[in-house]
């Protein structure tokens, strides 16, 4: 080609890729090549000044910390130096860090390293690879429960160091090997100088309090992987067995009975996880699993992938249902500084793409205290959490009954996403420390505006559960996959949904209409007083009336502002109580027609309130007062079950006549005084 109408010919660059010079800020001039003829990467563009350019190719060989937000390229070369992911100075160099995200979308040869402070995290794009040759590492932090006698579940973003730093690319994705916990994971307690661990096998090793080194008791390194039954399926491992990516464990703390809200530091250092992966998990079996990438993970991407599509829900990818769509976290709440296991105050906190609720002390194997957790799982799960899947439904579904086939757990880098702890949508299930960070960028839309209904029961033996219902498009009132959550850890007295026989502790349905009826399950093992109130609400319209209905009595209980409580006698009642949206008019037949229409003065006596328990039609109202006069009368607005008539009467005894299409009825009335 030719250049024409062109004055001066500048020195001619292609960034292809842009090449570090010396140590220094990313936005620093001179820490690039030809810095004075070319604009720096992912610095402003020159068609949007706000927006930095990001289709970046950069190759690096230098020390160079990152500007004051987030960076994305379409290519990173680190030959050598160290690129530090931060939030500047003066904001806190350590964990504490709100950091700041590090995208690649097609390609990242790590030779170097990159040292991920605070909340940073690195997100490769799908079909975005880390080249297998690559030799360099990645470290980043992460806090578990310091206390020695709780645990935290856990798995790696990152495996071992390999590759050949002396030779370029191959162009070949990483495969992903097998991680140790003695290799990838470092002592903390400094984020600036990690150091090693002193792993030894006594279950009190840890229990003297805080060392240097820490020490952690391999005692308590379980992997799980078998039904859930099933207590021998937790396979004892140490600080040198090989884990799959992807894999869970558990790891208690490294400092004796200190306070549960004290954390413990710990450093993961290797090479990272990347691209689209398989653990596989048999139908029937439970496995503990984690989040494998340096960056939080989207639940609601990852459950879609392992489902298949249904016929009221378009939601699902997967050919099969690989496990039954829900996710089940471990939360240890209770400081009783034990190791026995019957004593443990902890259960399993439970997250569906309907949302979340929280975690209580009712596992049979452990010390069922009544203590509830106070961490909801959200939508985004952070770096190295560890949970449950499972592949199976217990109980007898009906309706739309999926089949649980097992197979291969998909993992993918479209799952991944730069989403901070500190921020409410993501929980690390450990006793979280105050962070009040301001950021600079906008975070991903979080805003979820779908009805959802928070209930809590309270057993005679104390014990409590807390059960979520909401409202999708997507549910029906079967078992729908994905959205409805079984119970993982079902206690002697507790409370569940119960749908079509199996016992749920989420459920999503399509809607909250007056005619709309939930049924409970309840389970008493000691005769006294059961209590079943709102917890909380989200999106519920102020109008819109909640009640626990006996289905043996027909009553209904208005548990808006109070809660529903009655005296059982030990047992289970599977189809006796009922969430409902309006409260239930009797027959004719079951009540008369003069004990079914309630009649209120109001308190300023300016309106008359006539309440309807009956099912009947009022076809109009009249006022008399004693001399047989009619004073007024109402005959529109009178089919709502609760009807409100304005009156200005004077100070007297009337009389009010009801007519309905099943007879008459007279209620004596006394109005005291005229407000006007």
């Amino acid at each position: 080609g030719a250049l024409r109408n062109l004055d001066t010919v500048d020195k001619q660059t292609a960034p292809l890729p842009y090449e570090s010079a010396s140590d220094g800020d990313w936005d620093s001039p001179a820490t690039w090549l030809n810095n004075g003829v070319q604009n720096l990467p992912n610095t402003a563009s020159i068609v949007n000044a706000s927006i930095p350019i990001d289709w970046n190719i950069v190759e690096t060989s230098n020390d160079i910390k990152s500007p004051d937000r987030d960076i994305t390229l379409l290519g990173l070369i680190s030959k050598s130096g160290k690129l530090t992911m931060s939030k500047p100075l003066p904001s806190i160099q350590d964990e504490n860090n709100s950091g700041h995200g590090l995208r690649i979308t097609h390609y990242l040869e790590l030779d170097g390293n990159i040292d991920l402070v605070g909340e940073s995290q690195l997100v490769q794009d799908e079909n975005c690879i880390l080249d297998e040759d690559s030799g360099g590492y990645i470290e980043r932090d992460q806090q578990g429960i310091a206390n020695s006698f709780n645990y935290n579940y856990w798995t790696s973003f990152v495996g071992p160091i390999s590759g050949n730093t002396a030779n370029r690319g191959t162009g070949v994705a990483s495969s992903n090997v097998n991680f140790t916990i003695g290799s990838e994971l470092e002592d903390g307690t400094s984020s600036s100088s990690p150091g090693s661990i002193n792993f030894n096998t006594p279950y009190t090793w840890a229990d003297s309090g805080v060392t240097s080194p820490i020490k952690i008791s391999t005692y308590w390194l379980y992997k799980f992987n078998g039904t859930d039954n099933d207590y021998d399926s937790w396979v004892a491992i140490d600080q040198n067995s090989a884990l799959l990516p992807g894999e869970g464990y558990t790891m208690k703390g490294t400092s004796g009975s200190v306070a549960l809200s004290t954390q413990q530091n710990y450093v993961f250092k290797g090479k990272p996880y990347n691209g689209d992966f398989t653990l596989p998990i048999v139908a029937g079996n439970d496995r503990l699993i984690g989040n494998p990438y340096p960056s939080a993970m989207d639940a609601d991407e990852f459950i879609k992938d392992n489902i298949k599509e249904t016929i009221n829900s378009k939601v699902g990818r997967n050919a099969k249902n690989v496990f039954n769509g829900a996710l089940y976290f471990w939360d240890h709440f209770g400081q009783i500084n034990t190791h026995i296991l019957k004593q443990y105050v902890g259960g399993y906190a439970t997250y569906t793409l309907m949302g979340g609720a929280k975690a209580i002390s009712n596992d049979i194997r452990i010390n069922a205290s009544g203590a509830t957790g106070t961490k909801i799982p959200q939508r985004y799960i952070p770096l190295n959490q560890g949970f449950f899947v499972i592949a199976a439904l217990d109980g007898t579904t009906v309706g739309t009954t999926p089949t649980i086939d097992g197979g291969n757990i998909e993992f993918k880098n479209s799952q991944r996403v730069f989403q901070r702890e500190s921020i409410a949508s993501s929980v690390f299930m450990k006793t979280a420390k105050s962070k009040k960070h301001t950021f600079s960028i906008a975070v991903k839309s979080l805003v979820d505006n779908r009805s959802k209904i928070w209930l809590e029961f309270i057993s005679p033996e104390g014990y409590h559960r807390q059960l979520l219902v909401g409202k999708d498009e997507n549910a029906s009132n079967y078992f729908d996959i994905g959205y409805d959550a079984q119970i993982a850890d079902i206690n002697a007295e507790d409370m569940y949904w119960n749908v079509g026989g199996s016992n749920l502790v989420i459920q999503a349905v399509n809607n909250f209409d007056e005619k709309q009826e939930l049924p409970l399950g309840l389970k008493v093992e000691k005769d006294g007083l059961v209590n079943i109130k709102i917890d909380s609400l989200a999106n519920i319209d102020s109008n819109v009336k909640l009640y626990i209905k006996d289905s043996l009595t027909g009553e209904t209980y208005n548990i808006k502002n109070q809660p529903f409580e009655m005296n059982l006698e030990a047992g289970d009642y599977d189809d006796r109580f009922v969430l409902v949206f309006q409260p239930k008019l009797l027959s004719v037949n079951e009540v008369s027609l003069n004990e079914g229409i309630r009649v209120i003065v109001g308190q300023q006596n300016s309106e008359i309130k006539v309440i309807k328990i009956v099912d009947t039609e009022i076809s109009d109202i009249s006022l008399y007062n004693y001399l047989g006069q009619v004073i007024t009368t109402w005959n529109t607005g009178l089919s709502k079950r609760q009807i409100f008539l304005p009156t200005y009467t004077s100070s007297g005894v009337y009389i009010l006549k009801i007519n309905t299409k099943d007879g008459s009825i007279s209620k004596k009335i006394i109005i005291k005084e005229t407000p006007f």
